[in-house]
């Protein structure tokens, strides 16, 4: 399998960037963000610093149903 190429990120709710495989991502704690992927699947290894205790939320945006839209065209 050849790995990732890139993936779309997007912090608090801005617009989408793409970073390249092998990229290095900072998400501070407790910060909105969210990913996408492209022909090849994302492979990710992060970890969390602090306040491990606490749950993964999800937050539904304004956006979903056309994000949806998009991924089955």
């Amino acid at each position: 399998m050849n790995p990732s190429g890139r993936s779309g990120w997007r912090f608090g709710g801005g617009d989408w960037q793409d970073y390249s495989a092998g990229s290095l991502i900072w998400n501070a704690s407790g910060e909105l963000h969210a990913t996408r992927v492209y022909e090849q699947p994302f492979i990710s290894v992060f970890t969390w610093l602090e306040h491990v205790h606490l749950p993964c939320e999800v937050v539904q945006m304004d956006d979903w149903d056309e994000l949806e839209k998009c991924l089955q065209a």
